[in-house]
Protein backbone atom coordinates (compact mmCIF):
# COMPACT_ATOMS: atom_id res chain seq x y z
CA UNK A 1 0.00 0.00 0.00
CA UNK A 2 1.29 3.66 -0.33
CA UNK A 3 0.49 5.47 2.28
CA UNK A 4 -0.52 9.42 1.90
CA UNK A 5 2.79 10.87 1.92
CA UNK A 6 4.33 8.43 -0.16
CA UNK A 7 1.13 9.20 -2.63
CA UNK A 8 2.17 13.07 -3.05
CA UNK A 9 5.60 12.79 -3.53
CA UNK A 10 5.00 10.18 -6.41
CA UNK A 11 2.57 12.65 -7.56
CA UNK A 12 4.76 15.17 -8.02
CA UNK A 13 7.67 12.77 -9.55
CA UNK A 14 4.89 12.29 -12.64
CA UNK A 15 3.93 15.82 -12.91
CA UNK A 16 7.54 16.39 -13.17
CA UNK A 17 7.28 13.58 -16.35
CA UNK A 18 8.45 10.17 -14.48
CA UNK A 19 6.60 7.88 -15.90
CA UNK A 20 4.26 5.44 -13.76
CA UNK A 21 6.36 2.49 -14.24
CA UNK A 22 8.97 4.41 -13.02
CA UNK A 23 7.42 5.93 -9.49
CA UNK A 24 6.65 2.42 -8.79
CA UNK A 25 10.23 0.82 -9.15
CA UNK A 26 11.24 3.64 -7.37
CA UNK A 27 8.74 3.80 -4.59
CA UNK A 28 8.97 -0.10 -4.00
CA UNK A 29 13.28 0.43 -4.02
CA UNK A 30 13.14 3.33 -1.27
CA UNK A 31 10.02 1.30 0.70
CA UNK A 32 7.31 3.52 0.10
CA UNK A 33 5.34 0.74 -1.41
CA UNK A 34 4.86 -0.87 1.77
CA UNK A 35 4.89 -5.37 2.00
CA UNK A 36 8.24 -4.91 1.12
CA UNK A 37 10.97 -7.00 3.07
CA UNK A 38 10.42 -5.59 6.31
CA UNK A 39 6.61 -5.71 5.92
CA UNK A 40 7.24 -9.40 5.48
CA UNK A 41 8.04 -10.25 2.02
CA UNK A 42 10.62 -12.77 0.97
CA UNK A 43 13.87 -11.91 -0.39
CA UNK A 44 15.17 -13.11 -2.85
CA UNK A 45 16.97 -15.68 -1.42
CA UNK A 46 14.47 -17.23 1.10
CA UNK A 47 12.14 -20.36 0.11
CA UNK A 48 8.83 -18.15 -0.68
CA UNK A 49 6.11 -18.74 1.70
CA UNK A 50 2.30 -20.34 1.05
CA UNK A 51 0.89 -17.02 -1.00
CA UNK A 52 -1.89 -15.73 0.78
CA UNK A 53 -2.61 -12.56 -1.05
CA UNK A 54 -2.72 -12.78 -4.75
CA UNK A 55 -3.81 -11.19 -7.75
CA UNK A 56 -4.18 -13.01 -10.68
CA UNK A 57 -4.23 -11.08 -14.63
CA UNK A 58 -5.31 -14.04 -16.83
CA UNK A 59 -8.71 -15.42 -16.63
CA UNK A 60 -7.83 -18.61 -17.51
CA UNK A 61 -5.05 -18.64 -14.19
CA UNK A 62 -8.00 -17.13 -12.47
CA UNK A 63 -10.43 -19.64 -13.21
CA UNK A 64 -7.82 -22.35 -12.50
CA UNK A 65 -7.07 -21.02 -8.73
CA UNK A 66 -10.93 -21.47 -8.23
CA UNK A 67 -10.78 -24.65 -9.65
CA UNK A 68 -7.63 -26.14 -7.39
CA UNK A 69 -10.02 -24.69 -3.98
CA UNK A 70 -8.11 -21.89 -3.80
CA UNK A 71 -10.32 -18.81 -4.41
CA UNK A 72 -10.12 -17.46 -0.90
CA UNK A 73 -6.12 -16.21 -1.76
CA UNK A 74 -7.70 -14.22 -4.43
CA UNK A 75 -7.74 -10.44 -3.78
CA UNK A 76 -7.52 -9.02 -7.07
CA UNK A 77 -8.92 -10.27 -10.57
CA UNK A 78 -7.60 -8.69 -14.16
CA UNK A 79 -10.32 -6.54 -16.22
CA UNK A 80 -11.51 -9.68 -18.67
CA UNK A 81 -12.13 -11.95 -15.63
CA UNK A 82 -15.73 -12.95 -15.70
CA UNK A 83 -15.64 -16.96 -14.72
CA UNK A 84 -16.29 -17.96 -12.01
CA UNK A 85 -19.24 -15.63 -11.46
CA UNK A 86 -17.44 -15.17 -7.79
CA UNK A 87 -14.56 -13.43 -9.37
CA UNK A 88 -16.81 -10.54 -10.07
CA UNK A 89 -16.76 -9.41 -6.45
CA UNK A 90 -12.82 -8.46 -6.41
CA UNK A 91 -11.29 -5.69 -7.43
CA UNK A 92 -10.36 -5.48 -10.79
CA UNK A 93 -6.54 -4.98 -11.17
CA UNK A 94 -5.55 -4.26 -15.22
CA UNK A 95 -3.95 -6.81 -17.06
CA UNK A 96 -0.74 -8.35 -17.62
CA UNK A 97 -0.68 -5.77 -20.87
CA UNK A 98 -1.70 -2.72 -19.22
CA UNK A 99 -1.24 -3.38 -15.51
CA UNK A 100 -3.28 -1.07 -12.70
CA UNK A 101 0.09 -0.41 -10.65
CA UNK A 102 -1.54 2.26 -8.25
CA UNK A 103 -4.77 -0.57 -7.41
CA UNK A 104 -2.25 -3.65 -7.61
CA UNK A 105 -0.06 -1.51 -4.72
CA UNK A 106 -2.89 -0.64 -2.96
CA UNK A 107 -3.88 -4.42 -2.37
CA UNK A 108 -0.77 -5.42 -0.77
CA UNK A 109 -0.72 -8.77 -2.49
CA UNK A 110 2.49 -11.09 -1.91
CA UNK A 111 2.09 -13.00 -5.26
CA UNK A 112 0.63 -11.98 -9.09
CA UNK A 113 0.15 -14.84 -11.25
CA UNK A 114 0.84 -13.91 -15.17
CA UNK A 115 0.86 -16.02 -18.26
CA UNK A 116 4.45 -16.15 -19.52
CA UNK A 117 3.57 -14.51 -23.06
CA UNK A 118 1.85 -11.42 -21.35
CA UNK A 119 5.09 -10.49 -18.57
CA UNK A 120 5.90 -7.33 -20.89
CA UNK A 121 5.98 -5.61 -17.42
CA UNK A 122 7.42 -8.10 -15.56
CA UNK A 123 10.07 -5.79 -14.11
CA UNK A 124 7.68 -3.12 -13.29
CA UNK A 125 5.07 -5.74 -11.23
CA UNK A 126 8.04 -7.46 -9.44
CA UNK A 127 8.56 -4.39 -7.82
CA UNK A 128 5.14 -4.77 -6.20
CA UNK A 129 5.25 -8.24 -5.43
CA UNK A 130 6.77 -11.67 -6.64
CA UNK A 131 5.55 -12.84 -9.75
CA UNK A 132 4.86 -15.96 -10.75
CA UNK A 133 4.56 -16.41 -14.60
CA UNK A 134 2.61 -19.48 -15.84
CA UNK A 135 3.11 -21.12 -19.51
CA UNK A 136 -0.24 -21.50 -20.96
CA UNK A 137 -0.57 -21.98 -24.61
CA UNK A 138 -0.76 -26.11 -25.06
CA UNK A 139 -1.76 -28.85 -23.35
CA UNK A 140 1.87 -29.65 -22.19
CA UNK A 141 2.23 -26.32 -20.86
CA UNK A 142 -0.85 -26.07 -19.31
CA UNK A 143 -0.19 -29.06 -17.22
CA UNK A 144 2.90 -28.57 -16.36
CA UNK A 145 1.13 -24.94 -15.32
CA UNK A 146 -1.82 -26.55 -13.15
CA UNK A 147 1.40 -28.68 -10.94
CA UNK A 148 3.45 -25.77 -10.49
CA UNK A 149 0.43 -23.38 -9.49
CA UNK A 150 -0.99 -26.01 -7.30
CA UNK A 151 2.48 -26.70 -5.54
CA UNK A 152 2.75 -23.44 -5.01
CA UNK A 153 -0.09 -23.36 -2.48
CA UNK A 154 0.50 -26.28 -1.20
CA UNK A 155 -2.39 -28.07 -2.71
CA UNK A 156 -0.46 -30.76 -5.00
CA UNK A 157 -3.06 -33.66 -4.72
CA UNK A 158 -5.59 -31.49 -6.41
CA UNK A 159 -3.56 -29.85 -9.03
CA UNK A 160 -2.48 -34.02 -9.67
CA UNK A 161 -6.46 -34.03 -10.08
CA UNK A 162 -7.04 -31.62 -12.23
CA UNK A 163 -3.98 -32.57 -14.54
CA UNK A 164 -5.86 -35.94 -15.25
CA UNK A 165 -8.98 -34.58 -15.66
CA UNK A 166 -7.73 -32.38 -18.37
CA UNK A 167 -5.60 -35.34 -19.91
CA UNK A 168 -8.50 -36.98 -20.02
CA UNK A 169 -10.32 -34.57 -21.71
CA UNK A 170 -7.74 -33.53 -24.62
CA UNK A 171 -5.92 -36.50 -25.40
CA UNK A 172 -5.82 -37.11 -29.03
CA UNK A 173 -8.03 -39.84 -29.64
CA UNK A 174 -8.41 -38.96 -34.03
CA UNK A 175 -6.95 -41.93 -36.62
CA UNK A 176 -5.33 -41.27 -40.21
CA UNK A 177 -8.59 -41.57 -41.98
CA UNK A 178 -10.75 -39.67 -39.74
CA UNK A 179 -12.98 -36.16 -40.88
CA UNK A 180 -10.79 -32.82 -41.45
CA UNK A 181 -12.31 -30.33 -39.45
CA UNK A 182 -11.40 -27.08 -39.73
CA UNK A 183 -12.00 -24.80 -36.11
CA UNK A 184 -12.88 -21.24 -36.85
CA UNK A 185 -12.92 -18.60 -34.90
CA UNK A 186 -16.33 -15.75 -35.28
CA UNK A 187 -16.06 -14.52 -38.34
CA UNK A 188 -18.59 -13.65 -41.60
CA UNK A 189 -16.71 -14.82 -44.26
CA UNK A 190 -16.86 -11.26 -46.11
CA UNK A 191 -13.35 -11.22 -47.10
CA UNK A 192 -11.33 -10.51 -44.24
CA UNK A 193 -8.81 -12.50 -42.21
CA UNK A 194 -9.94 -16.18 -41.09
CA UNK A 195 -8.46 -16.84 -38.18
CA UNK A 196 -8.33 -20.40 -37.29
CA UNK A 197 -7.56 -23.10 -34.69
CA UNK A 198 -3.78 -24.61 -34.82
CA UNK A 199 -2.80 -28.31 -33.85
CA UNK A 200 -0.64 -27.38 -30.97
CA UNK A 201 -3.62 -24.86 -29.18
CA UNK A 202 -5.63 -25.36 -26.77
CA UNK A 203 -8.50 -25.85 -28.74
CA UNK A 204 -6.64 -27.77 -31.48
CA UNK A 205 -5.75 -30.41 -28.48
CA UNK A 206 -9.70 -30.53 -27.44
CA UNK A 207 -10.33 -31.02 -31.86
CA UNK A 208 -7.51 -34.41 -32.11
CA UNK A 209 -9.53 -35.15 -28.50
CA UNK A 210 -13.12 -35.20 -30.27
CA UNK A 211 -11.95 -37.88 -32.83
CA UNK A 212 -11.06 -35.99 -35.75
CA UNK A 213 -8.07 -34.01 -38.12
CA UNK A 214 -7.20 -30.63 -37.72
CA UNK A 215 -7.41 -29.54 -41.25
CA UNK A 216 -5.37 -26.24 -40.00
CA UNK A 217 -2.19 -29.13 -39.92
CA UNK A 218 -2.27 -27.96 -43.86
CA UNK A 219 -1.12 -24.31 -43.70
CA UNK A 220 2.22 -23.61 -43.64
CA UNK A 221 4.59 -22.40 -41.19
CA UNK A 222 2.70 -20.93 -37.76
CA UNK A 223 0.32 -18.80 -39.78
CA UNK A 224 -3.41 -18.90 -37.88
CA UNK A 225 -5.09 -17.06 -40.47
CA UNK A 226 -6.21 -17.78 -43.97
CA UNK A 227 -7.84 -15.76 -46.62
CA UNK A 228 -10.76 -16.79 -48.47
CA UNK A 229 -8.47 -18.26 -51.01
CA UNK A 230 -7.04 -20.53 -48.43
CA UNK A 231 -9.81 -21.62 -47.17
CA UNK A 232 -10.88 -22.79 -50.17
CA UNK A 233 -7.71 -24.52 -50.73
CA UNK A 234 -8.06 -26.34 -47.26
CA UNK A 235 -11.35 -27.39 -48.45
CA UNK A 236 -11.98 -29.64 -44.90
CA UNK A 237 -14.92 -31.64 -44.23
CA UNK A 238 -16.25 -29.71 -41.89
CA UNK A 239 -16.27 -26.13 -40.58
CA UNK A 240 -17.02 -25.31 -36.60
CA UNK A 241 -17.33 -21.56 -36.22
CA UNK A 242 -16.78 -20.13 -32.88
CA UNK A 243 -18.49 -17.40 -31.53
CA UNK A 244 -19.10 -15.91 -28.00
CA UNK A 245 -22.17 -14.12 -29.16
CA UNK A 246 -25.37 -15.43 -28.47
CA UNK A 247 -27.77 -13.72 -30.95
CA UNK A 248 -29.61 -15.52 -33.64
CA UNK A 249 -28.82 -12.43 -36.11
CA UNK A 250 -25.18 -13.23 -35.74
CA UNK A 251 -25.34 -16.90 -35.70
CA UNK A 252 -27.77 -16.25 -38.78
CA UNK A 253 -24.97 -13.72 -40.67
CA UNK A 254 -22.72 -16.51 -40.02
CA UNK A 255 -23.79 -18.80 -41.52
CA UNK A 256 -25.07 -16.54 -44.79
CA UNK A 257 -21.46 -16.14 -45.32
CA UNK A 258 -20.06 -19.12 -44.83
CA UNK A 259 -22.84 -20.75 -47.75
CA UNK A 260 -21.91 -18.43 -50.24
CA UNK A 261 -18.85 -20.42 -50.38
CA UNK A 262 -20.29 -23.04 -52.72
CA UNK A 263 -17.27 -24.63 -53.62
CA UNK A 264 -16.08 -26.07 -50.33
CA UNK A 265 -16.83 -29.45 -49.62
CA UNK A 266 -18.21 -28.85 -45.95
CA UNK A 267 -20.78 -26.14 -47.50
CA UNK A 268 -21.55 -29.15 -50.26
CA UNK A 269 -22.37 -31.65 -47.60
CA UNK A 270 -23.73 -29.18 -44.99
CA UNK A 271 -21.37 -29.48 -42.29
CA UNK A 272 -21.19 -25.90 -41.09
CA UNK A 273 -21.22 -26.01 -37.54
CA UNK A 274 -21.75 -23.39 -34.95
CA UNK A 275 -20.70 -23.69 -31.17
CA UNK A 276 -21.91 -20.27 -29.00
CA UNK A 277 -21.55 -18.87 -26.02
CA UNK A 278 -18.65 -17.14 -24.07
CA UNK A 279 -17.58 -19.83 -22.91
CA UNK A 280 -15.75 -21.51 -25.79
CA UNK A 281 -12.98 -19.28 -25.94
CA UNK A 282 -11.77 -20.49 -22.57
CA UNK A 283 -8.38 -21.87 -21.82
CA UNK A 284 -8.75 -22.74 -18.75
CA UNK A 285 -10.29 -25.90 -16.48
CA UNK A 286 -13.56 -25.20 -18.44
CA UNK A 287 -11.90 -25.85 -21.27
CA UNK A 288 -12.97 -29.32 -20.41
CA UNK A 289 -16.65 -28.19 -21.16
CA UNK A 290 -15.70 -27.30 -24.74
CA UNK A 291 -13.78 -30.31 -25.31
CA UNK A 292 -17.13 -32.40 -24.26
CA UNK A 293 -19.10 -30.36 -26.22
CA UNK A 294 -16.96 -30.20 -29.27
CA UNK A 295 -17.29 -33.85 -29.19
CA UNK A 296 -20.75 -33.90 -29.04
CA UNK A 297 -21.29 -31.33 -31.37
CA UNK A 298 -18.89 -33.74 -34.35
CA UNK A 299 -20.86 -37.08 -33.31
CA UNK A 300 -23.53 -35.29 -35.51
CA UNK A 301 -21.54 -35.02 -38.43
CA UNK A 302 -23.09 -37.30 -41.51
CA UNK A 303 -25.91 -37.61 -43.99
CA UNK A 304 -28.93 -35.56 -43.05
CA UNK A 305 -27.30 -33.42 -40.43
CA UNK A 306 -28.65 -29.99 -39.59
CA UNK A 307 -26.20 -27.11 -40.78
CA UNK A 308 -26.10 -25.61 -37.70
CA UNK A 309 -26.07 -26.70 -34.42
CA UNK A 310 -25.53 -23.85 -31.54
CA UNK A 311 -24.16 -25.05 -27.60
CA UNK A 312 -24.86 -22.25 -25.51
CA UNK A 313 -22.98 -22.65 -21.79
Amino acid sequence: MVNASSTSAIRRLVGQGMSCCAWLIAAALLGLVTGCNEQGRPSAGDAPASAQRVISLSPAITETVYALGQGTRLIGRSDYDLFPSVVLSLPAAGTALAPNYEQIARLRPDLILIEQTQSGFLTELSALAEVMELPWLSHEEVRQSVLSLSERFDVSIQGQQLVRQLDDALTATQHQESARVLLILDTLFDGGSIWVMKPGSLHGSALLAAGVNNAAVDLAGDNASISIEGLLSLNPDAIIVMTASTEPAHHQAIMDGVRRLTPLRAVRDNQVLLMAGSHVFRTGPSLMQFASELRQLLATIGPGSTAATVIDG
